[in-house]
Order: structure tokens, then sequence, then C-alpha cells
């Protein structure tokens, strides 16, 4: 009974709420800056992106600094510790010319930030030529018009002895002094803190900027990994990339399986990743993956599929889908693979987290750009502060009974590392728990059990929450893909009990387990598209050997790719263009993988048993594995 509730925890994980491939590989910080890879984006968390030149961005530590959010600019601020001549404990008040009487001005801020000292008698303000007069600490006179000055200070600022910083790092910076420059330094409420070491990602923006980003600020970055064996090139955004910590730790590349890439005329580009959770042949499906780099070349489409991670992948059959359709229109699947024609979508008019933060600029657009946790997760105390919430609000007539909600959704890097790390958990009962799940039958009280314990934590799919008659109802689940490349879906709204113009949708993601790119609400009528399928012209394996009858038909007869690096050549001819339309692509893909994992431990059933059976337990183990990686990687 014990044993069979386990396999069922992991079978129902897999069968009915997987999308995304659950693998990765952990790459050093040494191992992350070589030729064939390059921070090229870093995508902050208040959703602005930094985007690098052809150079790239770099990572690396700094050592005595101090670090602060400006209240000037709202971003992070890095000062060598040497570079600063004063460290002041509080914001020196400011006072307005009509106040200082018969008080002497002892410094002033002007517009620039720059900070002008008088010496021991101090400055005065000429009211009738709205001047401030003085001599500075070096005897040279000095004159100012008020309309050049920011600041006027009538008290010494109270300062920090820098050896008492060294000796006490946590003491509460208020502002400081920049030695060369005297420019004032003025943080925000949380203040500026010492630090012996931190990490910071830098380089020169397309625009031309040199930007210094500090780690803190950062919620993931994207690099450009450089395949030259397969003429691969493509950017992929890697989520556990720079780190909370006092140093990078690891940039994490996490590798799907397979890995499609589409000829886009030029070069290979990664567009898809079919068959997440299909981990062995019980748990075979077809996927439909949209391919948005896929061009006509020489009247043929050209596509490469590849094995990039320790496993071995079955591949039954590979055909092309293509819908012509209406220009200014989009081709969304839903999860039964029935295309639909999005013509006219709602954009959110409000999206908060549970924190009240803005997530607008993160979901309004299908941009690879998207939400998710920062990680680490430091501070949680209560199954409440293991979940977010995302609260989302659309226009919606008065009378609307129907409509699709359409979600970029997927899962996070370290959500699909988990995959894995649980399945590890079998050690050396995996082979009958893969011989179980491919002749599976009966156990259903085992299996309702475990769909309990699969709604209740919510890793791999969203309950779908709309807000009907004030009260906050369930219609469905939202299920998650990825963690690279998420397909976009649309999902069935029932709004017979949503009253009023306002559509409420709310979501309550695990910390670390979820990514969002974008969410919207189509009214219209949905159009089910004509499509044509293409069947395969040609495919060749990497020894240049025909498998055109194996992979051309579903029949049970795999293209069979065991070791990573492993791959295929496909071609489809062409369709002729049709005048005035608009053309997507879709890879419809059945098959089904095996990871290669580690069978010399024994099954750890106590932790299995506690992760299925107390709430929250599993988001909690994810986050210690999170942090134990971490250390390991330093």
């Amino acid at each position: 009974m014990r044993n069979r509730l386990f396999i069922a925890f992991l079978l129902i994980t897999m069968v009915n709420y997987l999308i995304g491939c659950y693998s990765s590989q952990k790459v050093r910080k040494e191992e992350v800056f070589t030729s064939d890879k390059m921070i090229t984006e870093v995508v902050l968390q208040n959703a602005d992106v930094i985007i690098f030149d052809e150079h790239g961005g770099t990572v690396h530590s700094i050592y005595n600094s101090l670090i602060g959010i400006s209240i000037s600019d709202g971003r992070s601020n890095i000062l060598n510790f040497d570079s600063i001549s004063e460290i002041r404990a509080e914001i020196t008040p400011s006072v307005h010319p009509d106040e200082i009487g018969t008080k002497v001005i002892t410094e002033v801020v002007k517009t620039n930030n720059r900070l002008i000292k008088f010496n021991a008698r101090g400055g005065w303000y000429d009211d009738d030529r709205k001047m401030i007069i003085g001599v500075g600490l070096n005897n040279d006179t000095i004159s100012f018009k008020s309309d050049l000055i920011k600041e006027i200070h009538t008290e010494k600022a109270k300062l920090i002895p820098k050896e008492d910083i060294l000796k006490t790092p946590d003491l509460f910076i208020a502002q400081v002094l920049l030695q060369n420059s005297n420019t004032l330094i003025t943080f925000d409420n949380a203040g500026a803190k010492y630090v012996n070491k931190h990490t910071v990602v830098s380089g020169a923006t397309i625009h031309g900027d040199y930007v210094k980003i500090d780690s803190e600020d950062i919620l993931y970055v994207k690099i450009l990994k450089t395949d030259v064996p397969a003429t691969i090139l493509t950017t992929m955004g890697v989520i556990v990339g720079i780190l909370a910590v006092a140093t990078l730790i690891a940039i994490a590349t996490k590798q799907s399986c397979p890995f499609v890439y589409s000829y886009n005329s030029q070069k290979y580009v990664f567009d898809a990743e079919p068959l997440g959770g299909a981990v062995t042949r019980g748990l075979q499906r077809t996927d439909l993956s949209k391919l948005e780099h896929l061009k006509e070349v020489d009247g043929k489409y050209k596509l490469l599929v590849r094995n990039e991670v320790p496993e071995t992948q079955y591949l039954d059959e590979m055909k092309l889908v293509v819908v012509d359709h209406s220009e200014g229109t989009e081709i969304v699947t839903n999860l039964a693979g029935e295309l639909h024609t999005i013509s006219n979508p709602q954009k959110p008019i409000l999206a908060i987290d549970e924190k009240g933060n803005d997530l607008i600029r993160f979901v309004e657009e299908n941009d690879y750009t998207f939400w998710q946790t920062k990680l680490p997760v430091l501070n949680y105390d209560s199954l409440n502060s293991l979940r977010h919430k995302l609260t989302f609000i659309f226009p919606k007539p008065q009378h609307q009974k129907r409509a699709k909600l359409i979600i970029n959704a997927g899962t996070a890097l370290w959500g699909s590392q988990m995959i894995r790390e649980m399945l590890s958990l079998y050690g050396n009962n995996i082979d009958s728990w893969y011989e179980k799940v491919d002749n599976l039958s009966g156990e259903e009280i085992e299996k309702e059990q475990m769909m309990q314990f699969v709604v209740r934590e919510e890793l791999y799919y969203l309950q779908l929450m709309v807000m009907e008659n004030d009260i906050w109802n369930s219609q469905g689940l939202i299920f998650g893909g990825g963690p690279f490349i998420a397909e976009t879906k649309t999902y069935d709204l029932d709004l017979s009990n949503v009253k009023g113009d306002s559509l409420f949708i709310q979501f309550n993601p695990p910390f670390g387990f979820w990514t969002i790119d974008y969410i919207a609400v189509e009214y219209d009528d949905i159009i089910v598209p004509d499509y044509t399928e293409i069947d395969l012209s040609q495919a060749v394996d990497m020894r240049d050997k025909d498998i055109l009858q194996i992979i051309s038909t579903s029949n049970g007869d795999y293209q069979t790719m065991p070791e990573v690096g492993d791959y295929f050549l496909l071609e489809y001819d062409a369709l002729p263009v049709v005048s005035d339309m608009e053309r997507t692509y879709f890879l419809k893909t059945t098959g089904y993988y095996e990871l290669h994992l580690p069978k010399d431990q024994p099954m750890k059933e106590d932790l299995l048993q506690r992760i299925v059976s107390e709430p929250g337990e599993v988001v909690k183990y994810a986050m210690e594995l999170y942090n134990q990686w971490i250390f390991a990687q330093r």
C-alpha cells in the first residue's frame, strides 16, 4: 500500500500535470563564461530589461564596498569603500532660504548632487541677489545662485568613522560623500550596507552605456549559447543565474528533451522542447509545439532534433502542422491539441502580487520577459508564506457568459530540477517504478489520494481561480511548460456567475515552481482554423543513416537517441504561399524518454511519505535543496 502510494504520487504528478522536461546540468562559475556562453540580457525584479552589446555582460565580484538604493534613481549603488570620504549616519536636514535667519550655512548640495562645504565661519544667504555666498575649506570664495542649489544645510553632518563600519558592518548608513567628485549620495529608508564581497554583472549596453548591476536587483539573466558542432545559435533564459547571495554561485543550464531547432535560413535556432514529463513508455503522448523561427529555404522546411541531457529519447513520429490565417490574428492550442484563432485579446488592467507589486510589464506581452520567484527565499514560517498570490483584473462586457483565457505559464528552472530530485528518491527501486507505470492498472483509491496531493500542492499546474459572486472558485487547472519554451494555451472560462464589468482571476503558485510570461482574455467567438499536416520528405541521423520510415509514422518503431549529443535532421516539402495570409507552424511529436538516474542507493520511503502527507512539505524540501545546491557551487 505504502509503495503504491509513492508510485501514484510521481505518476499522477507527471502524467497529468507535467509539460516541461525535467533535468538540469549544473555549470560552475568558472565554466560559464567560455567562448560558447555569454550573458545577453539581464531582467530586473521590476521587469526592466538590460540588453548588452555584442560583447555581452560580465559577472565579477567586488570587494570592500557599500551597497544601497539611491533615492535619486531607485537603483543600487555599488561604491568602493576607498572612494568614500564621508559616511553619514543621518540625512542632514535641508532648510529653505526663508528659514536660515541668523544661522550660518555649513554646506550646500547643488542640483547635480555635488556637495560644497564652507569654512568655520560658514556661508550666508543674500536675499537681494538670491545667492549663497561664503568661503570654502580651501579659503576660496564661493557664490551660487539659489536656482543651482538643491539643499541648504545649517547643521553639521553626523559622521560614522570608517573603522566603525569595518567593526560593525550592520550600522545604518544614510548618506555617503564620494572622495573625488564630492558627490553626495542619499540612500532609501533601508540605508546602505557594507559588504566584504559582492557579485555584479557589468558591461556596455546596446545604447552605449556602461552599467554595473547588483545581483540583488536581478531576477534572472539570459545567455547566448553557441553549439559549434551542430551550428546552433540560440538565446536561453537562465533562471538560476545571478543569485541573491554574496557571490555568483553558478549559472545552471537546464536542458530539456528533446531539443528541437528550426532552420531560419541562416542557422538552427532553439524553438521547442516537447514531451516533457513523458519519462517512460507508459507516459508516451503527442505534443503540438509552435515553431516561431522556422522559415522556408529552397522549398524545404528543415529541423534539427537533438538529445542534450543524460537520458534515452524514443521518438515515434514528427509531423509538421501548417496553419494559414488572417493577418493580425494568432493561432493558439488548447491542452487537447485543438487550434484556436485569437483576434482580439484583452490585456489585464491590473496585475499584482501578494505584496502589491505591479506585474503588468511582465505579463502584457508574450515577449519572454516573465514573472517568477526571486530565489533564494530565506524566510517562510507558514503554509501561506510558501506561496504567491497573483491577481489579474480584466475588463468584461456586462452580459458575456463565455470567454477564453490565453496564458503562457511555465515551469521554473528549479521546479524542473525537482522532478529529477523526486525521482532520485526512488533509488534502486526506480526500475520497478517504471515497470508499474508502463503496466498501470487499477489502484483507483491510491490514484485519488495522489490526485488530492497534486491539487493541493500546485507544483506543475495552477488552480484557475475566478471571482464569482464575491467568492473565489476554481475553473480548472493551468498546465506548466518549459522552462525554456512554454507554450501559450487557451482555457475555457464560464462567466455565468461573474457579475459586473470586471473579471477577477487569481493564481497561488508555490515558491520557485512557476513562470508567467503572458495572460489575456478573448471574448470574441473563437474560430477553429483549417490546417495541413505535412509528412516528412527526408530524415537522416547524425551518421547520415536514412530514418524516414522510423520517424514518419506513429507505429511503435522508435528513433532512439541514448547519448548526449545524438541528433537527426528532418526536411519537409514547403507549401505554396497564400497571399494576404499569415502562416504559423507547429511540430506534432509523439514519443517518450527515460532519464539516466543513479540506482545505487535505497529508496527514501520516509522522505517520500513526508512529502506526500504534509501540506507544503514538498515546497520546503525544494527550498532546502536549492540552498544546499547554492552551497555546493561555492
